[in-house]
């Protein structure tokens, strides 16, 4: 399993689905902007569908690790001006997400891992976002402050990965579905 080795048309896709992954932030966090002072990761939970089906459709297409990274490190690199955390927030995830993928040495093509790997990215941009706004007494976050909102977290922390495998598994069928000779 070849890390990073990219064609051309394997970078201009991952361009897409990275300018993809950023259209759909930039379309649904403004819906609970008011919500983030007392639901901590409301932005992770409305993305977390289509972050998963972008990466689902990237990782079915290209079919190598560093997928999640390459994505990340552009939608990453434009949020960073909204928020200079979620660079490190989606960026750590997907550095640990790709590494699952080579530690495991998974296949790469197959819907049950993709499921899998889009849930596990999602559920670690929640965890990371939790930890980065206790890190920085944002309000609503606070490691401190876990023991009295431990349920919504735990809540939250399900309800993200659920949405993050729900728009893997519907990327890695929408892959299959519009090129089942590539993938």
């Amino acid at each position: 399993m070849s890390f990073l080795k990219f064609q051309t048309k394997d970078v201009v896709f991952l361009a897409l689905i990275a300018v993809g992954m950023l259209v759909s932030a930039m379309v649904t966090v403004p819906f609970v902007v008011g919500l983030f002072a007392t639901v901590p990761g409301a932005g992770a939970v409305v993305t977390a569908f289509f972050l998963g089906f972008f990466l689902a459709l990237g990782h079915r297409r290209v079919g190598r690790a560093g997928v999640a990274t390459f994505c990340s490190l552009i939608l990453g690199t434009a949020l960073a001006f909204v928020t200079p955390s979620m660079f490190f927030i989606l960026v750590s995830a997907a550095l640990l997400t790709d590494g699952a993928i080579l530690i495991l040495r998974s296949d790469l093509r197959t819907t049950r891992i993709l499921t899998l790997l889009s849930a596990f990215y999602n559920a670690l941009v929640y965890i990371f976002g939790y930890i980065f706004g206790s890190l920085f007494n944002l309000p609503g976050f606070g490691l401190d402050n876990l023991q009295a909102v431990w349920p919504l977290v735990l809540g939250l922390t399900l309800l993200t990965t659920a949405l993050g495998a729900a728009g893997g598994f519907l990327g890695a069928k929408g892959a299959q579905e519009y090129a089942p000779d590539q993938v």
